[in-house]
């Protein structure tokens, strides 16, 4: 039997509060099956929720440097750990995703809202994971890991999606790091974990367990960047595990979220040898 043919139908934590205890539960063909019942798939390719309240919802038309990858967000501006790294002199303190989700993409937040929680109240059912028909998802372009049920969400979105590659970007190792030491939990292939280097200008080149890569923010234009100035669908370093190399440099982002000119590449990339 496919893991898929058992899921979390009561959830039940051990002493570490990590594993999802697993037992049988009816199919839902309806559910699962008939996209006319439970899913609407928009032009983007990703299927949205019509009928399921606690399934997250999918942004199928990220704009600019995200622009042709799917996205799963929460909310930033009421994430605890955004909010404290937010006044620190780390790369969180120059924090695009503030700035847009107080401005201009503001009404963004009741959706990401949305998601922030249900991803973190519940290790969710098999028939509230969304279906990703796009070839690659970002978890998170806006928001943080919030607790160890929200990563477990992401985990079993991505082993739900086989057909798709997922990336998440995060700074919380320690979330990754309790939930993966622990037996019961395993990260699928088409999952790509990538630590984001919350220190400016200090380039780490060695990508911690359970991580695939590290992404690192540099101010200086001398610093060698393989990412500034680039659309992430057009290079996918942060999506393929055979990339040139795991180690991701990008120029600082203003508050708007745009790169600053004198530090834009002519949208290659500069390779960096490490």
């Amino acid at each position: 039997m496919h893991w898929l043919d058992i899921w979390p139908h009561s959830v039940g934590f051990n002493s570490s509060g990590l594993h999802a205890c697993l037992v049988s539960w009816p199919a839902l063909p309806a559910l699962r099956g008939n996209a006319g019942s439970a899913f609407r798939t928009n032009q983007g390719g990703a299927v949205m929720s019509a009928a399921l309240p606690n399934m997250p919802k999918v942004s199928s038309r990220m704009t600019g440097k995200l622009e042709g990858i799917h996205a799963i967000n929460t909310n930033t501006v009421t994430n605890d750990f955004c909010n404290k790294q937010k006044e620190t002199d780390t790369i969180c303190g120059e924090c695009y995703s503030h700035h847009m989700l107080n401005t201009f993409r503001k009404t963004c937040q009741p959706a990401w809202q949305h998601n922030s929680e249900v991803l973190s109240s519940v290790v969710l059912q098999r028939h509230e994971l969304p279906r990703i028909t796009a070839a690659f998802c970002r978890f998170h372009a806006h928001g943080e890991l919030i607790n160890h049920k929200h990563f477990i969400n992401f985990v079993n979105i991505a082993r739900d999606n086989p057909h798709c590659t997922f990336a998440l970007w995060t700074k919380r190792k320690d979330i990754v790091w309790q939930v993966l030491d622990d037996a019961h939990h395993s990260k699928p292939s088409n999952l790509i974990l990538v630590w984001s280097n919350p220190k400016i200008d200090k380039v780490v080149e060695s990508v911690p367990r359970h991580f695939d890569k590290v992404f690192n923010n540099v101010r200086h234009d001398r610093t060698p960047q393989n990412c500034t100035g680039q659309k992430c669908i057009e290079c996918l370093r942060c999506y393929k595990h055979d990339a040139d190399t795991d180690i991701i440099v990008e120029a600082v982002k203003s508050g708007t979220g745009r790169v600053p000119k004198s530090l834009q590449s002519n949208g290659s990339g500069v390779t960096i040898n490490v």
